[in-house]
């Protein structure tokens, strides 16, 4: 299983990539591709996986751990990249 790092809100000392408040991550795992969480309304997600040259419209599945916009900000932006990808979310009561 390999998981990236492709928002969140620390910078390692030289590192190219961007960062903001919130959190994404890829899972990949026997040829699945999952997205946990999307990260800020920023985009840093996004800008981070053309950096590291991973192709988000291979994402099999999304999954958001909960509604705050740290976490969905550019859900709407990941569907113009993949729009085949389903989201799971917990309902809320």
């Amino acid at each position: 299983m390999d998981i990236t790092i492709l928002s969140e809100n620390t910078k390692k000392r030289g590192s190219k990539l961007n960062t903001e408040h919130g959190l994404s991550l890829l899972i990949e795992n026997k040829g699945n591709k999952i997205l946990f969480d999307t990260g800020g309304s920023r985009g840093t997600a996004i800008q981070n996986s053309k950096i590291l040259d991973l192709d988000l419209s291979q994402v099999d599945a999304v999954v958001i751990s909960h509604g705050h916009n740290d976490h969905t900000g550019v859900l709407l932006d990941f569907f113009k990249l993949n729009d085949n990808a389903p989201v799971y979310i917990k309902k809320k009561h």
